[in-house]
């Protein structure tokens, strides 16, 4: 069975095609250590325009998000170090627009975290409602967002008199930061979107292979076998069935076990696959029955089965040092214009049961 692989190249077309896949522990500590490093810029710019009260905040922000870093890298807090960064965002925003009014820009994280609350909740999904965690985290970010408005237009920052560069400074380096900063998870939410679906269509694959396969021997089932007959009752076409029973399989369960029966059915659906190589179709049926069939004539179809049951008749399976030896009885039947298939089926299962009576290990056409 084909399978869809999930790629994890890298290089720049695997970028472009969002194929780069980074686990959640490399995906979190990456988010902090970026965080830290904008709140560490932004530490050197509050120290240079004496703004000591945000100086000393980013300061602690810093190392903050260095043990987040650590604790999400070495230890799997991704929750925590989340929730850390949510909160810590909003204060800070919050605070500096008290501090240095609206026009630095500070409030515009506060939108670009709405769509981090969503993530945040399908990341926390096992432990609490989701949708209650996206739209709380989502409506606090707007409040905020609402309050510094308010805050802006009714009290007077309490560091002013800044020149109108190093207030467009701020708020370009802020927009900057939410741009790139939105862009980048929008990249991330594509490429595990990506790789989900992928993973979606081969589980699909493998269901769908299950669905229509015998574990043991990996033919296809009844199920599948029944679809091929129809498509051959729709097509019209000629074919001939083979229907193969093992003799006395019963016995050799309650002799030697269920084991030893399940490599007999092993080896058998082997023999069957060696000589149907041209087009030809094979199934469990069900239990110690099997059935094939093949678009050839009577003939060709008692020639194959022939060789199928002397082929049975040459090997055996060494369980515990006996060697079990087993034979297979066959019924033949073919499809002609106006038959069904199941008629044919039902000709095919007459037919072995007459050499099942008639004395086992031979071919009933």
């Amino acid at each position: 069975m084909k399978t869809c692989n999930i790629k994890k190249s890298t290089g720049v077309k695997a970028l472009l095609n969002a194929d780069v896949l980074i686990d959640n522990r490399a995906k979190y500590t990456i988010s902090v250590v970026i965080i830290a490093f904008v709140h560490g810029i932004l530490l050197l710019s509050f120290v240079s325009i004496g703004a000591e009260i945000m100086a000393v905040y980013n300061c602690f922000s810093v190392l903050s998000y260095i043990v987040c870093a650590l604790l999400a890298y070495f230890k799997g807090k991704y929750i925590e170090a989340f929730l850390f960064s949510y909160a810590e965002i909003i204060f800070h925003s919050l605070l500096a627009s008290i501090m240095l009014g609206w026009e630095f820009g500070f409030p515009l994280y506060l939108i670009g975290l709405i769509p981090i609350g969503f993530d945040m909740a399908f990341m926390m999904r096992k432990t609490v409602d989701g949708t209650a965690v996206s739209f709380i985290s989502g409506f606090s970010a707007t409040a905020v967002f609402f309050l510094c408005r308010y805050i802006s237009l009714n009290y007077e920052p309490l560091y002013m008199g800044y020149p109108q560069d190093v207030v467009v400074g701020f708020y370009m380096y802020n927009v900057l930061c939410v741009v790139v900063f939105l862009f980048s998870y929008s990249y991330v939410f594509y490429a595990e979107n990506k790789a989900a679906q992928a993973d979606l269509e081969d589980k699909n694959k493998r269901l769908e292979y299950l669905a229509g396969h015998d574990m043991l021997t990996q033919l296809c089932n009844r199920r599948m076998m029944h679809g091929i007959l129809d498509d051959y009752d729709e097509n019209g076409r000629s074919f001939c069935v083979m229907m193969f029973d093992i003799d006395f399989f019963k016995k050799i369960n309650d002799t030697y076990g269920h084991d030893c029966g399940d490599e007999v059915l092993r080896l058998f659906s082997g023999v069957l696959t060696d000589v149907l190589t041209d087009g030809g179709q094979v199934c469990r049926w069900g239990g110690e029955e099997f059935m094939a069939v093949s678009e050839c004539s009577m003939d060709e179809a008692y020639r194959m089965a022939e060789e199928i049951r002397k082929g049975a008749e040459r090997i055996s399976v060494d369980y515990n040092g006996t060697e079990v030896k087993f034979t297979v009885s066959c019924g033949i039947s073919e499809r002609t214009d106006n038959m069904r298939s199941q008629d044919a089926v039902v000709a095919a299962d007459k037919n072995l049961y007459i050499g099942k009576n008639c004395g086992r290990n031979c071919v009933i056409r």
